[in-house]
């Protein structure tokens, strides 16, 4: 205890020193202190957490705002807390004025992919102040376009021509690739449509970038002399950034493109993109949103949301200046990826004759809490047994401490045929998050019933039927589902019944975009 107040208080020494020569740079000094204490605190109990985070608010340099955002940065890796997370995003907007809109911008998705990647952070207040974060960062990208954003006449926009922008292009494991692909094919096919894909690359930019604990940066550049995608026979047309966005000379450049191009309308995936927020300026847009269950932050003029609006959400949409005729209520559905392999359970390492249990993820080092592994850690016995499927690089460090759990799971890593691992699988189970969405129509798809914590876009796409309120409820579901057979087999065909209607994006999507033209007209 001794040594670790030692090193509290030379962390502050440096914090303190720092602040007072500050010279508009962060010292390595200053980065080596933060590493340390989070070094330090790992491991540490959320009372002491606490105590340190409050500790540390009390002496944040806020009338440096780079050095504010490295400390702001630190205390979340100490510790996910959601006041200290509001606290952070409120004060990057009220010090916007000293960022670059680069940074601005960068800022934006270190904070939501803090904000989607942990549950303990949701709350309708910090989603507000991120929402205008966001609209204000376009603003200041707006200010500075050379081109023209007055929007474009009905009559003077090609009708045959669909413009679809997504900010990332990734394998087609990836749940928003497909859903722009998928979407693309039934412009073309079905709506006969031409179709160009716009890939920014916006995600995780590293313009603008400052220091910030566990930034997720990265541009990836593979497909940028590829002018076509394939999907399920079809040939896309497809241009990627070739040069790290949100470019503001590439902005201006696509912007007069595509203002010469006047598409018919223009489809965003995703909705945080800086380039398909200016052109709905031009063109009015639709954005899709990748997290069905929740409204997109967007500012384009229409979106699309899998559910019915909540007098929350109209609360929310009244705060960021929109209203109900913003969105599109309807239901979001998928294309799976064929399976293409077959394995058993002895191939895998998984007992022949144990009921087994999927948990599907690619945040799953920040979306397993402690509460949803005591969950399984209190379940997991002989005739039991969970197979993690994502990338969960920390299983180990996390499991080991629920023995029981630890004995009887596995985490094989991320695999291209989720279908194939979950063939093995008797049912989906499903902790308190926002994402994953995809993963649960797989699993129904094969006739796996599912459990789920009633939030997020699982619980969303598996019905009401499939979730629960609480973990002591998870648990009792999961118990029931493995004793009653009659059950498991009355909800496996439920199941099925439910894939059939989210797999059906066609009709769908046709309806969204009939929804878009009659709102247009009026």
């Amino acid at each position: 205890m001794e040594r670790f107040e030692e090193i509290i208080a030379s962390v502050l020494g440096v914090m303190r020193r720092e602040r007072k020569y500050y010279k508009n740079f962060l010292s390595q000094a200053a980065c080596n202190a933060g590493m340390q204490l989070c070094n330090v605190m790992h491991g540490a109990g959320n009372e002491l957490k606490d105590a340190v985070l409050e500790l540390f608010q009390k002496e944040m340099p806020v009338e440096h705002p780079y050095m504010a955002v490295w400390w702001y940065s630190v205390l979340m890796e100490i510790k996910k807390s959601a006041p200290v997370f509001y606290d952070f995003v409120r004060y990057v907007r009220e010090h916007k004025k000293a960022f670059s809109k680069n940074t601005l911008d960068f800022l934006y998705y270190q904070l939501t992919f803090l904000y989607d990647s942990n549950p303990s952070l949701y709350a309708d207040r910090t989603k507000m102040e991120l929402w205008k974060l966001f609209l204000e960062t376009v603003e200041a990208f707006a200010f500075e376009t050379t081109v023209s954003l007055e929007k474009i006449p009905d009559s003077a926009r090609d009708q045959n021509l669909v413009l679809v922008v997504i900010i990332q292009y990734v394998p087609v494991s990836h749940a928003p690739t497909v859903t722009a692909l998928d979407r693309c094919r039934i412009l073309m096919e079905r709506c006969g449509k031409k179709v160009l894909i716009i890939n920014t690359g916006e995600a995780a930019n590293s313009l603008g970038c400052i220091p910030f604990i566990e930034s997720i940066v990265g541009h990836n550049q593979d497909l940028s002399a590829q002018d076509t995608v394939n999907w399920k026979g079809i040939t896309i047309p497809y241009f990627q950034c070739s040069v790290k966005m949100p470019d503001m000379d590439t902005i201006n450049l696509l912007l007069g493109q595509i203002r010469n191009m006047a598409p018919e309308r223009v489809v965003l995936i995703g909705g945080s993109s800086i380039l398909g927020n200016l052109i709905d300026r031009m063109i009015p847009a639709l954005t899709i949103s990748t997290g069905f269950s929740d409204l997109a932050i967007t500012g384009t003029r229409y979106q699309a949301v899998g559910r019915k609006l909540t007098e929350k959400d109209e609360v929310l949409l009244k705060s960021i200046g929109c209203d109900r005729t913003h969105v599109i209520e309807s239901t979001f559905t998928f294309d799976i990826k064929p399976q293409t392999e077959k394995v058993s359970r002895r191939e895998l390492g998984i007992p022949e004759d144990a009921f087994v249990m999927a948990v599907v993820g690619m945040r799953l080092d920040t979306e397993m809490t402690d509460e949803f592994l005591q969950t399984l850690e209190s379940i997991t016995d002989e005739t039991k047994y969970v197979l993690f499927l994502g990338d969960f690089s920390t299983y180990n460090e996390r499991v080991n401490a629920f023995p029981a759990l630890h004995k009887k799971s596995m985490a094989p890593g991320i695999c291209d045929d989720v279908l194939s691992r979950l063939e093995v699988c008797d049912l989906y189970v499903n902790p308190k998050r926002k994402g994953g969405g995809s993963s649960v129509v797989e699993a129904m798809f094969l006739g796996k019933p599912a459990v789920s914590i009633a939030y997020g876009d699982v619980a969303l796409n598996a019905g009401e039927e499939f979730c629960v309120d609480t973990y002591e409820e998870m648990a009792e579901q999961i118990r029931h589902y493995c004793d009653d057979k009659d059950f498991y087999a009355e909800m496996s065909e439920k199941a099925r019944n439910r894939a059939d209607i989210l797999l059906d994006t066609e009709k769908a999507f046709q309806e969204i975009m009939n929804e878009y033209d009659r709102r247009e007209k009026e």
